[in-house]
Parts: C-alpha cells; structure tokens; sequence
C-alpha cells in the first residue's frame, strides 16, 4: 500500500454537484491531479479552470474505468440511467478479503500512474487528490491503496433544476430522494462531508476551507463574488 500520498479522495452522487465543489476547490488551491492541472489555463484541455465540467483527474478516471470494466456491476453510464439499485447491490456482494486480494495483485500496475499523478517537491505543502464519480464504487479500493487518504462528500438534497445538458442532473432530479440511491451515493464512512445548499454559507464554506489549510473568505460578499466568478448556478440551490 501506498503510505506517502495522502490524497484527498472526493466523492458524492452523479448530479450532486461534485463537480463544482471541485472547481471551488481547485480555484481555492486544491491541485487535482497533474493530468488535468497541466491544462488549468488552456481554455482547449479538460483541465480548464473556467470549464463547468468535469474538473477530474484523466489518469485516476482512466484506472476506475479500468476496474470496472473488470468487476461484474452495471457501467457508471447505466447507473445514471437509473440502474442504482442493481449497482448496489452488486456492490454488496463484494467482500474486504476480495478488495485485499484484487489490490495486492494489480498496484504495481497502477503504481506509476499515481507516483507520476500525485509527485512533489518534498516542500510542497497544498492539499491534493482527486474527483471522479467512480470513487464512490470503487472507495474500499482507494482505501486499501491509500490508507492515510481522507474522504470528502459531497451531500445534496435535491436537485430542483435539472440541466439540460446532460443526464446526471435529470437522474438526480427523478431519482435523489429515493431510499437505494442514497445509500449507494452517501452511505459510506468519511472524513468531511458538505451539504450542497450550504455553498452560499460563508460560515460552512470557511469551515471546509480550514479542514484543507485554504485560505477563508473574508465575509458573505466575498463569498458570493468567487461563486458568480465561478459561474455557481445560485437557482440549482433555490436561490
């Protein structure tokens, strides 16, 4: 196992707003992986800080997708398609001793793609990990890899607006509420979880920026400047 990344592991459900948590974040400090940071300014790259989606690290969605396309559970695509409940299930019948045993024999393949992901100068001192909506499948994985990892969710209640472009809005509209989907999204253990509709509480807001050592906000105002900078949808919290 890997002992000397400590990454931060971001996690929540497809349409939960993961994605804008981690821009937030990102535009705050947070180094989200070198496959995507190296294209922070480029407006043509994935990694682009003004993009609304999806701020995650190609390399580490690469390796869950990998992964799943190993494990016998519907695809990431079918659960946004409503197939939430067959995902948790299937998930349930995977055990701790076949996680154990499917990381000791597949981390040296995945070794240098997290060294060259996660790799600083000995100085360097920021938070870092990654989001990917796949974390949360694949979570005792990550785990067992990075056993000093901390786990941020990302908790919404509702999505009253859906967009129009694409399906995770839609499917968290029709399906958030319902018992299986969010035992399959928000169920685990972690070590920080924030409330979506909170991003407008400064006083939230500055507590998940202290948990990461990121510089807070001065007040309200502030707040409000960085989210309308950032293109914060204020109407998907009812606002």
């Amino acid at each position: 196992m890997i002992y000397d990344i400590n990454p931060v592991i971001i996690v929540g459900a497809p349409g939960g707003g993961t994605s804008f948590f981690t821009k937030f974040l990102r535009a705050k400090g947070l180094f989200a992986g070198a496959s995507i940071e190296q294209g922070r300014k480029d407006h043509d790259h994935l990694g682009y800080l003004g993009r609304r989606k999806w701020h995650e690290s190609i390399a580490m969605s690469n390796i869950n997708k990998q992964v799943m396309n190993i494990l016998d559970i519907p695809s990431h695509d079918e659960v946004i398609n409503g197939l939430h409940t067959p995902m948790l299930h299937k998930l349930r019948e995977i055990d701790d001793d076949w996680w154990t045993e499917f990381v000791e024999l597949n981390i040296d393949e995945f070794l240098p793609t997290l060294r060259s992901e996660f790799s600083f100068e000995e100085n360097d001192k920021f938070p870092y990990g990654w989001k990917d909506p796949r974390n949360v499948y694949l979570l005792p994985m990550w785990k067992k890899i990075f056993p000093n990892a901390v786990v941020y969710t990302v908790e919404r209640h509702m999505n009253p607006i859906p967009s129009d472009q694409g399906p995770e809005g839609k499917n968290f509209a029709s399906n958030g509420l319902s018992k299986d989907f969010r035992e399959l999204f928000y169920s685990h253990e972690d070590d920080y979880r924030f409330q979506f509709e909170d991003f407008t509480n400064v006083k939230e807001v500055n507590r998940l920026l202290k948990s990461l050592n990121l510089e807070i906000l001065e007040d309200e105002a502030t707040l409000r400047h960085q989210l309308k900078e950032l293109k914060f949808q204020f109407f998907k919290i009812g606002e």
